[in-house]
């Protein structure tokens, strides 16, 4: 196994393009404690102690063989995106086929490797604590194996779960890009990519992806287009209005696991939704068995 400590579950390479104008620093905003900390060093954020090793499996190396790819993958479309000749509707197709399922399987594994779902897998373990508990009607304390939930959260890394939602992601979804054009920037967060699901429970409805303060991939189900299905007039759109950056910026905070990142300062629109619902704070939206408490701070292994 390697040697490395720090073991980021976000990039530093992607973390990098919402850099503060300073090389290697970010601006945080902590929304378990409402505190925003300035000029904060990227490669001591969205990082666990040896978060992909245990025994016989280290991820470490594999997934930093290709971060690489990934940071080409998002310099690809931010190019294409620029290049756009106005006057060709020919020329104005960001994605091909190609790369879409090579951006896509990026989604995926960058969706799989953060430590919320780590954390959604030791939820998993407390409901069925707490259906044993009620069940048996003991109180004895029930104790939680993250050894278990770790190994089990690395196991689901692999090519063949990766492709299977990757080929998802491009056959579900239109894919667009958001071009910001006001002075708020799009956030990013420990958590970047954020799955929106249908209220109706008809499934996911659209996922937001930040690739710079600037630029946001935006995939939206295919229902939106039927007749015509992908529209390449649609393939973009300038962002013009604040209050739709900050609808993007508020999902980021809804889907974070702790932390929001911006290359500016302010976070106030953060601090103000966490203060009006309060479980935003803790991700607590999943109702457990009041015999069994869990400790969010001791969540990760």
């Amino acid at each position: 196994m390697s040697n490395a400590k720090k073991q980021h579950y976000v990039p530093q390479s992607y973390l990098e393009r919402f850099n503060n104008g300073i090389t290697g620093k970010i601006n945080v905003f902590d929304k378990r404690i409402l505190e925003t900390r300035k000029n904060q060093n990227i490669a001591d954020v969205a990082e666990n102690n040896k978060f992909y090793e245990i025994d016989d499996i280290d991820l470490e190396g594999e997934l930093a063989s290709i971060e690489g790819d990934f940071k080409d993958m998002i310099d690809i479309i931010i190019n294409r995106v620029k290049s756009i000749n106005w006057f060709s509707i020919a020329n104005r197709i960001i994605f091909n086929d190609d790369l879409k399922m090579r951006f896509a399987k990026h989604l995926a594994i960058q969706h799989a490797r953060t430590v919320s779902i780590r954390n959604t897998f030791q939820t998993m373990q407390e409901l069925i604590a707490g259906v044993l508990i009620k069940r048996t009607g003991t109180e004895d304390t029930i104790s939680i194996d993250k050894y278990k939930t770790k190994r089990m959260h690395l196991e689901t890394i692999n090519e063949e779960n990766i492709i299977t939602k990757a080929v998802f992601f491009v056959n579900t979804y239109n894919w667009f890009i958001d071009i910001n054009k006001t002075d708020t920037p799009y956030w990013t967060s420990d958590n970047p990519v954020c799955i929106i699901g249908d209220a109706r429970g008809k499934g996911y409805t659209m996922i937001l992806f930040p690739l710079t303060p600037n630029y946001l991939l935006r995939l939206e189900g295919k229902t939106i287009n039927v007749k015509t299905g992908f529209s390449t007039k649609d393939v973009y759109k300038s962002i013009n209005e604040i209050d739709l950056i900050n609808a993007c910026n508020i999902k980021q905070v809804e889907m974070a696991d702790r932390c929001i990142f911006s290359n500016k300062e302010n976070f106030s629109v953060a601090e103000k939704y966490c203060e009006l619902v309060p479980k935003v704070r803790t991700n607590d939206y999943m109702e457990i068995n009041p015999l069994y408490k869990r400790k969010q701070e001791n969540k990760v292994l």
